[in-house]
């Protein structure tokens, strides 16, 4: 579980969220190809992380992305929320460490 600072963390960038989206400042360009008609252009090292105490969705977009991004390496994290940086910043920054030396 976030401890009382991860917490105020995860409120605040709630909070941000909210205010763009009310502020009509959110905005999605709808041109051109989608997301998923991308993803094999991502060339980088990549690693997508799922977090298996989120919603089960979450967890099918992160096995998606792997799958089609090439190399990609997917990395689940039991009883881990939305927001592994927060509730496991240990494993998060190992994972990425990993990432980038190999």
């Amino acid at each position: 579980q976030p401890d009382e600072e991860g917490r105020g963390a995860v409120k605040a960038m709630r909070t941000a969220l909210a205010n763009q989206q009310a502020a009509g400042e959110l905005e999605i360009d709808d041109d051109g190809p989608s997301v998923d008609e991308r993803l094999d252009r991502i060339t980088a090292r990549t690693v997508v992380a799922s977090g298996l105490a989120d919603d089960p969705d979450f967890d099918a977009i992160a096995h998606h992305l792997a799958d089609r991004i090439a190399g990609a390496r997917y990395a689940a994290f039991p009883g881990v929320g939305h927001l592994m940086p927060v509730e496991r910043p240990a494993e998060v920054v190992t994972l990425i460490a990993d990432l980038l030396k190999a």
